[in-house]
């Protein structure tokens, strides 16, 4: 994802600082997610990726709550002191709406367009108004100026049917799809400590 395309569900940890952890003991990970479409399910599984953690079993991540937390058991995983990296990993089926930022350019276009088509009818009728109260040596004249306010109306009309289209062709495109997406954390920096002996 990309631009103004985001990806259905981001997952981190909840700061940048690393986490420290003693030898043998448990760590846990507070880890912030922010949905952006709805999923099936409630929950999604996720694995551990990286060295010294890739054995820490599947855990389920609340897609209902916006924080979560992963608890690694360095005992269990028999993770050496170091610095590491990981991160956690996992998909789900995401109700997807592709460029659903274009609805809303296309409604206030929308509404643009709609203000300056009542504008126009309101001038073209102003200016029908006008011709027909006129005298004969300003009829024509005003004549002339109600058929180019009434061109104007027109123009304005299309313009508004052209909108209206945007907005359906907008509204088709981000319908919801279900798609299938992986999802990624960031990195997650872990620093384990020797025993104190």
């Amino acid at each position: 994802m990309g631009g103004q395309e985001f990806a259905p569900l981001s997952i981190a940890a909840a700061g940048d600082e690393v986490l420290e952890v003693t030898e043998g003991e448990s760590l846990t990970v507070p880890l912030v997610n922010v949905r952006r479409c709805e999923f099936q399910g409630a929950t999604m599984s996720l694995r551990t990726f990286g060295d010294g953690f890739a054995g820490n079993g599947l855990f389920d991540l609340s897609l209902d709550s916006e924080t979560n937390d992963a608890v690694l058991n360095l005992a269990t995983l028999k993770t050496k002191p170091g610095d590491y990296t990981i991160a956690f990993y996992g998909g789900g089926v995401a109700k997807y709406q592709h460029r659903r930022h274009e609805i809303a350019t296309a409604e206030s276009q929308l509404a643009v367009v709609k203000q300056k088509a009542e504008a126009a009818a309101t001038a073209a009728d102003q200016a029908k108004k006008a011709a027909a109260a006129a005298t004969d040596e300003a009829k024509a004249e005003l004549e002339r100026s109600a058929k180019d306010a009434e061109q104007q109306k027109k123009a304005a009309d299309a313009q508004v049917k052209e909108a209206e289209e945007q907005l359906r062709a907008a509204n088709r495109t981000a319908a919801p799809k279900d798609i299938v997406d992986i999802i990624v954390t960031r990195p997650i920096r872990i620093r384990v400590n020797a025993k104190a002996k």
